[in-house]
């Protein structure tokens, strides 16, 4: 399955609420009855450049269970010729949701680790 950014609106970083919508198409998957599109907001709570940004993203899409706003907090810290990043997540309604975002998080990460060694030593790994 394939994410492609359709649309994302640029707007003024800072906190206090502000609202970036960004619209996401995914690949069709013809059995999966999931949209085809999905709408997600983050509201950024906290911006202080460039060490912490946090965000509250509205989780509004489980089955059964009311909507709720959900923590996220990125702390960047220089580590001399390296970045540390920290990426902190309140729970989700359950443990099970808990665990697979945490997971989904980590190879988002991960992901981007390999993305800035491909891009800064060639490296493949």
């Amino acid at each position: 399955m394939g994410l492609a950014v359709a649309a994302c609106a640029t707007q003024e970083l800072g906190a206090g609420g502000v609202e970036v919508p960004v619209v996401v198409e995914v690949e069709a998957v013809p059995l999966t009855g999931n949209p085809l599109s999905t709408e997600v907001r983050k509201t950024f709570t906290e911006v202080a450049p460039p060490t912490l940004l946090a965000y509250l993203s509205l989780i509004d899409f489980v089955p059964g269970q009311r909507s709720y706003e959900h923590l996220t907090t990125i702390d960047i810290e220089p580590a001399g010729d390296r970045t540390n990043l920290v990426m902190t997540l309140d729970p989700l309604h359950d443990e099970t949701w808990t665990r697979q975002h945490r997971a989904h998080r980590g190879d988002e990460l991960d992901n981007l680790g390999a993305t800035i060694r491909r891009r800064t030593t060639g490296s493949h790994s």
